[in-house]
């Protein structure tokens, strides 16, 4: 073989092993955005989710149109389809929210202290399929 097909040989094979060892890993089902809407006395009020796995770990935050800024998830759990969490909405206290997921969207309520639960459902953003 020539030197220079040789090299250009050997190169191809080095790019294909470094390739095949960067593959990124498998995400969480649930990484990603999830748009939300809850049914409320005064009216239905949207909102992203978004959820990432870190270090073995759901991590996540939260945005509504009802309030202001984003807002941390904790108590983040997923389990046998069914996700639950809890976040500081500031001016409602706590919300506890519990959903069953199904594929790329779910339903399940919202729970706010000193009003009770409100249906909540939601889907995944289509470009985080």
């Amino acid at each position: 073989m020539r030197p220079n097909t040789v090299f250009t040989l050997l190169l191809s094979v080095l790019l294909l092993a470094g390739c095949a060892s960067t593959k990124k890993a498998a995400e969480h089902p649930l990484s990603g955005m999830w748009d939300y809407a809850v049914d409320t006395p005064e009216g239905v009020y949207n909102g992203v989710i978004s959820i990432t796995e870190a270090e073995g770990s759901l991590v996540g935050s939260i945005t509504s149109d009802a309030l202001s800024g984003t807002m941390d998830l904790t108590d983040l759990a997923f389990a046998d389809n069914k996700l639950s969490f809890k976040f500081d909405s500031g001016q409602y206290g706590v919300l506890d929210l519990n959903v069953t997921v199904d594929g790329n969207s779910f339903n399940g309520a919202i729970s706010v202290p000193g009003v009770g639960e409100m249906p909540v459902s939601g889907s995944r953003k289509m470009g985080d399929m």
